[in-house]
């Protein structure tokens, strides 16, 4: 399955819903990894984040391949607390 949620334009000349249940770029959600790849070059940037809902992950576009985004680390411990 390609993007998921490409073809489902939001029309900004009217009738625009801010509770839509869409993501506003069809480009930031598709349903596997290997689904990145059907993302056509021209609509590809550097910096362009995409959830891949298989994972439960984001990945970015670096210009050249897709990489994890690890922008948030895992939780640590919670550490001690004050007086």
């Amino acid at each position: 399955m390609a993007q998921k949620y490409f073809g489902k334009n939001i029309p900004v000349a009217s009738g625009f819903d801010l509770a839509a249940q869409s993501p506003l770029d069809a480009r930031t959600v598709v349903t596997a990894y290997a689904d990145l790849a059907t993302i056509p070059d021209i609509q590809k940037y550097a910096g362009l984040n995409v959830y891949v809902e298989e994972q439960k992950k984001y990945y970015f576009w670096d210009g050249t391949t897709w990489k994890e985004d690890v922008s948030q680390g895992p939780k640590g411990d919670p550490g001690e607390q004050g007086p």
